[in-house]
């Protein structure tokens, strides 16, 4: 199951139009991983938040991916091309 976790996090990476699509195979991928070894979604959120107070702020939030002539700015498209 970790080797689908990989493969479906590389198809979400190399996403355009079907990035929606992408992520929600992951997410069922990562929720059968949660289910398999007995772990709550509310831990993992719980340590999602404790790491967003380790972080620098906006850490994610500037990231650019260029793919071909393509960007990806972000979940809001905040980018020029």
């Amino acid at each position: 199951m970790r080797q689908k976790l990989i493969e479906e996090a590389q198809e979400a990476a190399e996403a355009n139009e079907e990035l929606i699509t992408e992520l929600a195979d992951l997410y069922e991928v990562i929720d059968a991983l949660m289910e398999t070894y007995g772990i709550k979604r509310e831990l993992v959120l719980a340590e999602q938040e404790r790491r967003r107070s380790d972080m620098p702020p906006a850490r994610f939030a500037n990231a650019v991916v260029l793919k071909s002539e393509l960007s990806y700015c972000g979940l809001r498209n905040e980018c020029k091309n």
